[in-house]
């Protein structure tokens, strides 16, 4: 079993990289991609962040009581 800090550091990791990487297409795909980039990647960088947060937290959480039941 993985540690619960391992898990959270893991999923943080996904679901930054796939909230960028589905940000990007959408914005491509919009032609929004260039518009005004830096408040744009702003915005999308604290929204996907705070998912990121939010995802680790749940996880670790969920991790730690798996491993207390064994």
């Amino acid at each position: 079993m993985r540690s619960p800090l391992r898990v959270a550091v893991i999923t943080f990791g996904a679901v930054v990289l796939i909230g960028m990487i589905i940000s990007i297409s959408i914005l491509g795909i919009n032609g929004h991609l260039s518009d005004e980039p830096y408040s744009r990647g702003q915005k999308v960088g604290q929204g996907v962040g705070i998912l990121g947060a939010i995802c680790a937290a749940v996880a670790y959480f969920q991790q730690k009581r798996r491993l207390e039941r064994k």
